[in-house]
C-alpha cells in the first residue's frame, strides 16, 4: 500500500524557513511523490546519498539538496532518512526539541518500519550512523559522537553482525 503519511495529525510544517499551514492538502501529494520514487527505481536507484529531513525543501515539488549522486541501493537513502527519525538528527543539529517535530519522527519512524524490510533499514542505518562519528567529532560535538557510535554499534550487534571496534 506505500507509506501512509499522516501529515494531517500535524498543524504545520516548516520548510527551509517557510510554513506549511495546510498539510492535509499536501498529504495525498506526498504519498504520491515516494511511491512515484520508489516504483520508478529498481534495486539500484540513483541515490541524494544525504538524505534528511533538513535535506529536503518543498515549494511546488520536492527538492532534495546536498546531494551525492551516488548509485546505491534504494536503503542507503532510506538508512540517512531513518538517521532523522530515530536519531532525531535536527533536533540535535539545530537545539531544538520541538514537540510536532518529535512526534513526526517517532511515527515515521513506525511507519518505515511498518513498510520496509527492518534489516536492510537497521543496516544502513547504523552504516550512517557510524559514518557519522568522525564529523561529529571534527566540530567538537562530542555528545553526538558518543551517541551515534553506541547505536551503531548497538545495531550491529543486534542484527548480528561481526566487526572490530
Amino acid at each position: 500500500n506505500g507509506i501512509k503519511v499522516k501529515l494531517n495529525e500535524y498543524d504545520s510544517l516548516l520548510t527551509n524557513g517557510a510554513s506549511t499551514d495546510d498539510l492535509k492538502a499536501k498529504e495525498d501529494e506526498i504519498k504520491d511523490f515516494i511511491k512515484t520514487y520508489k516504483d520508478e527505481g529498481n534495486d539500484n536507484a540513483v541515490a541524494t546519498g544525504d538524505l534528511t529531513i533538513s535535506n529536503i525543501l518543498h515549494n511546488e515539488d520536492f527538492i532534495f539538496i546536498d546531494p551525492r549522486g551516488t548509485e546505491e541501493q534504494d536503503y542507503y537513502d532510506y538508512g540517512k532518512l531513518m538517521q532523522s527519525f530515530v536519531m532525531k538528527y535536527e533536533s540535535h543539529i539545530y537545539n531544538n526539541n520541538n514537540v510536532n517535530y518529535l512526534n513526526f519522527c517517532k511515527e515515521a519512524e513506525k511507519l518505515m518500519y511498518e513498510n520496509y524490510d527492518e534489516y536492510q533499514l537497521k543496516f544502513f542505518l547504523a552504516v550512517h550512523l557510524l559514518g557519522a562519528v568522525p564529523f561529529f567529532e571534527l566540530n567538537e560535538r562530542y555528545e553526538l559522537a558518543g551517541m551515534f557510535l553506541k547505536k551503531g554499534h548497538e545495531l550491529f550487534d543486534e542484527l548480528e553482525i561481526s566487526y572490530s571496534k
